[in-house]
């Protein structure tokens, strides 16, 4: 079987690398005092100082793209279907009205 991985929350990981930044503390020592791994300490730090700490929060699971994820197991409820329709028919006559000329 895998291995399980935990997850952290947002404030946990920020908290750590306080530590790590203004206390001097080094990711090894962090480590050990934690039990957590250090190359996971200093992966955190460094995509705090790349990207700030929206970096920090949790991230798995999450849908980024339209083609990604689970596909849908329940069909559109009637108004959304009569939504999509209808912006399908407003494209297709932008299109005839664009190929047209």
């Amino acid at each position: 079987m895998g291995k399980i991985k935990k997850t952290y929350s947002q404030e946990f990981k920020l908290e750590i690398v306080k530590m790590y930044l203004e206390e001097g503390k080094t990711s090894y020592q962090l480590s050990k005092n934690l039990n957590l791994d250090a190359k996971m300490i200093r992966r955190w730090v460094h995509a705090f100082r790349e990207e700030g700490i929206t970096v920090l929060s949790e991230r798995r699971g999450s849908k980024i793209g339209t083609g990604k994820g689970r596909p849908r197991t329940k069909g559109l409820s009637l108004e959304e279907e009569v939504a999509r329709l209808r912006m399908e028919n407003a494209f297709l006559k932008k299109l005839r009205e664009f190929q047209r000329g």
